[in-house]
């Protein structure tokens, strides 16, 4: 299951998340586990409420996912809430991407 959850997650940000001896920080677990929580309520709103609501699900999603971490200043270092924000959105990118190659590999 973690070769599905990182699977979008390229080998060098999952490198950077991870702590001594591999665990991950605090504010990286707290922020993958926000985003599956948040996924989860989302994605059950979404169908709950029907077919608009999910075309809106999908844009929230998207974008979501396009987080940056600190691009414009590459030397600084990110408070806690920042580095907690940037792994959900990591997370929500790799889940992203897997679902879509989940779906693509289906209508093979």
């Amino acid at each position: 299951m973690t070769s599905e959850i990182t699977a979008g997650m390229s080998s060098s940000s999952a490198a950077a998340t991870a702590g001594p001896g591999g665990t991950l920080a605090p504010e990286e677990l707290e922020g993958r586990l926000h985003a599956h929580r948040e996924l989860l309520v989302d994605m059950l709103a979404a169908m709950i409420g029907g077919e608009m609501t999910i075309v809106a699900f999908v844009q929230k999603l998207r974008d979501s996912a396009t987080f940056k971490d600190n691009e414009e200043d590459p030397g600084a270092d990110p408070g806690e809430a920042f580095a907690i924000e940037n792994a959900a959105a990591r997370e929500v990118r790799a889940i992203l991407e897997a679902a879509r190659a989940r779906a693509e590999a289906e209508l093979r």
